[in-house]
């Protein structure tokens, strides 16, 4: 059955360690690391260390500020996501809206799994950061356009620095009243 579990629900991260160490060393998973180097770095090694960075971000997750999941395919963790305002926010987005990404490893793309990602995520963001958000798109990823648009997020054509190459996407009343 395929889920995406909460952090916080996790008690041991052991399989979900080995299943990010094999996925994100594969070749045709090099786009996980050119958008999530970090995540990558921290979960894409050993398991040992996975484990511990796995277990570091359970301990670092808090409703409303910073939501993390796991989608899992069977068994099998296949891809990471996240809700957070733990980040820099964008000039002229509202400090509260938070960040909302994620990833699915090749191989098990085009399955449905980055939709119930998505579909799971934003019942979070309405029931826990006030039904609003907002992310990035890689300009050309049509599959991701495409998703975050079918849930609602408005794309735009705001220019963010450092993310050249990318669309901010709004979801709900991220942007200050200002704007």
């Amino acid at each position: 059955m395929n889920r995406v579990t909460p952090f916080t629900q996790i008690e041991d991260f052991s399989s979900v360690a080995q299943d990010f160490s094999r996925l994100l060393k594969r070749p045709d998973n090099k786009d996980i690391a050119g958008e999530f180097p970090v995540t990558v770095e921290k979960y894409g090694q050993s398991a040992e260390l996975a484990i511990k960075k796995l277990e570091e971000a359970r301990a670092a997750c808090e409703t409303g500020s910073r939501e993390q999941f796991i989608v899992f395919s069977g068994d099998r963790a296949v891809g990471l996501c996240l809700i957070t305002n733990q980040i820099d926010i964008p000039s002229g987005l509202r400090t509260d809206a938070p960040n909302v990404s994620g990833f699915i490893a090749h191989r098990f793309r085009g399955q449905g799994l980055g939709r119930l990602s998505l579909e799971e995520r934003m019942k979070v963001v309405e029931t826990n950061f006030s039904n609003r958000a907002w992310t990035f798109v890689r300009d050309g990823n049509v599959i991701s356009d495409h998703l975050v648009q079918s849930v609602g997020f408005r794309k735009t054509e705001r220019a963010v620095p450092g993310w050249d190459g990318h669309h901010l996407y709004l979801f709900g009343d991220a942007e200050n009243e200002q704007n």
